[in-house]
């Protein structure tokens, strides 16, 4: 974690002690277990699959406990651990597909999710919690001819979020109570229901394919979102749940048209999504700002109505058949109709540009190749790109450069390559980043070599 994680940075803890292998605070641990069967049965053309799983991830953070979150006379020096959550995940899912004909399939089933979270530390985030989902689908798809295939589903979900209550005191260094953190005691249930429609057409012999999608989705606050209310640590904020969001539905409108020809293949998708109630993290406005020390402005979990639009554009150009041009375009826009502002954390648009140069050898050298990259990424600025209180980012350009060879060594294949990312060293600020809010820039000049051997080959008894 970066010194100074839960607060501001401070020079001091920049300084070197020494011994470069030592991991000092603040750090964290997490250690994840995972079991799962996963058993089909076959009945013909139909088959059943049963999915069963068990989780338990304990993620610890350790700092220096201070008199804010202890009284001072019973700070002890020893006791490191800030927070800890261990997190249990019970799941099962089960899904039956079966086939009506040579043109029609469905599919049905259901899953469900158990969740229990337990807390501990000195400093507090998130209370013992205790979740659980479920619920039922049915999708079915139609090949009408052999150029067009429908889709369709609906689902219908239930799910409760239980969480206890927790206080935790702020206090000075002379052990007065200045304030406290409040998580406060909730149990909602939340019914919802999911569906959608699709159409997928081939033309001219696949040279086009044309898809389309209708839908309705939905999804339920997490108790991070309810009743959070402390520092989240690596994401330098004070972040504050609020306990009666409700659920958010979704209605998504999907096009998307791709094409190849002789030298040229392109792909186009455009995207419409209207969203009741969205659920999403934002800075208080006007600005209020945390009880700890040094822990900035609140980010509050909220609800609006909002709408996020986009478009998606690739196209990749053989020049010869050694040379090959390809770009990527990306553009989102989201919306907020009550404050008439884009969304907080909206991604900046961006070009991506490569120039590829390839050419087989033969012999020991099957292949080598040169790349040219650049990315151009786009101010957020203004009141389409940020919300308020959110802080602007300049746009930003990159280059990067790579060469590599895919080559046979005693037979065995193998593939070396070497890349430069941000090739100019440019100092830039990614405008997701969580260390956007503190005006860290991103790496500099980056060297990457990779080496990959991959195996292959058959198991046999001696």
């Amino acid at each position: 974690m970066l010194s100074g994680a839960e607060g501001n940075p401070r020079s001091y803890r920049l300084d070197d002690d020494g011994n470069p292998r030592d991991i000092d605070v603040p750090r964290q641990s997490v250690q994840h277990e995972r079991v799962s069967l996963n058993q089909p049965f076959f009945f013909g053309a139909n088959h059943l699959r049963i999915d069963v799983g068990y989780q338990r991830n304990l993620r610890q953070e350790y700092s220096v406990p201070e008199f804010h979150s202890i009284p001072s006379s019973r700070i002890d020096p020893n006791d490191q651990l800030a927070l800890e959550f261990e997190l249990e995940t019970y799941s099962v899912a089960v899904h039956y597909e079966h086939r009506l004909g040579p043109t029609t399939k469905s599919t049905h089933g259901f899953n469900a999710q158990w969740q229990r979270n337990l807390r501990g530390g000195f400093e507090f985030l998130l209370p013992d919690f205790r979740t659980s989902r479920a619920g039922a689908f049915s999708l079915w798809e139609k090949q009408m001819s052999d150029r067009w295939l429908i889709n369709g589903g609906l689902r219908l979900d239930y799910a409760e979020n239980q969480t206890s209550f927790y206080r935790q005191f702020v206090w000075d260094s002379n052990e007065n109570i200045t304030d406290s953190l409040v998580a406060p005691l909730t149990d909602d249930g939340y019914f919802n229901w999911s569906a959608s429609v699709g159409t997928n057409l081939t033309l001219r012999d696949g040279q086009w394919v044309l898809k389309a999608n209708l839908g309705k989705s939905f999804r339920v606050p997490y108790p991070a979102e309810t009743v959070s209310n402390g520092i989240h640590h690596g994401t330098f904020r004070h972040e504050i749940g609020t306990p009666d969001l409700s659920s958010e539905q979704g209605y998504q409108l999907d096009l998307s048209a791709d094409g190849r020809w002789t030298r040229v293949e392109a792909s186009l998708a455009l995207y419409f999504n209207y969203f009741d109630n969205y659920i999403y993290l934002g800075p208080t406005f006007p600005a209020r700002f945390s009880p700890l020390p040094e822990a900035g402005q609140i980010f509050q979990y909220r609800q609006d109505d909002a709408i996020y639009t986009g478009v998606e554009l690739y196209w990749k150009w053989e020049l010869l058949s050694f040379l090959s041009l390809k770009q990527a375009v990306d553009f989102v826009q989201s919306y907020n109709p009550r404050t008439r502002l884009a969304l907080p954390f909206t991604p900046q648009p961006a070009i991506r540009t490569d120039l590829r140069w390839a050419f087989a050898h033969g012999h020991w050298l099957e292949e080598a190749h040169l790349e040219l990259g650049h990315q151009y990424h786009f101010a957020a600025t203004g009141n389409l790109r940020i919300d308020r209180s959110e802080n602007q980012t300049p746009a930003y350009s990159l280059w990067e450069v790579g060469v590599g060879a895919d080559f046979l060594w005693h037979r065995q294949p193998l593939r070396l390559s070497i890349q430069v990312q941000n090739l100019m060293d440019t100092f830039y600020l990614a405008h997701l980043s969580r260390y956007r809010l503190l005006n860290i820039p991103e790496q500099g000049r980056n060297w990457v070599l990779t080496l990959k051997l991959p195996f292959s080959g058959k198991l046999t008894k001696a």
